[in-house]
């Protein structure tokens, strides 16, 4: 699923519930049995290229696979605003590849989907690994300078 802007770059994850969570009698649904160990989908929150305060305004690139609209890959760029007085038009500057940045070491296969699965299997690294968690954060926002792929896990 592709998102328009929260003016923040993000992923939502999307859990199915629990079994047992559907009441037959009533046919409500207690909504906070959630089965986290199975990701559904994934959504796509697109950076804003309009700014708010203390975000800089950004925009991604997607590799999507023709056959079966996989996200492959994705890149995004990002314009620094507290430089706009010099613009004519915006300077728009390489943020980060995401490939590169949340599997520096290749473990998820080169032709593998950025599918609900990864992005758990990401988050769930975020748990032991505060960098990840502050990587993620970094790039929420736009903020220039990036922080090196190296300096990751």
């Amino acid at each position: 699923m592709f998102w328009g802007h929260t003016h923040e770059d993000q992923m939502i994850i999307y859990y199915d519930y629990l079994t047992g969570s559907l009441n037959t009698t009533t046919g409500l649904r207690n909504t906070t049995m959630i089965d986290y160990t199975t990701p559904l989908n994934v959504a796509f929150v697109g950076p804003s290229i309009v700014p708010i305060t203390n975000n800089n305004a950004g925009w991604r690139v997607y590799q999507v696979d023709a056959k079966t609209f996989n996200v492959l890959g994705h890149q995004t760029y990002f314009a620094n605003i507290s430089n706009s007085h010099a613009w004519s038009t915006p300077v728009w500057q390489f943020e980060y590849d995401a490939r590169t940045i949340y599997d520096p070491q290749n473990k998820w296969g080169t032709n593998d989907p950025l599918n609900a699965t990864f992005w758990h299997n990401i988050t769930g690294q975020m748990l032991n690994n505060g960098s990840l968690v502050t990587t993620y954060n970094f790039f929420e926002t736009k903020v220039p300078n990036p922080p090196s792929p190296a300096s990751q896990p």
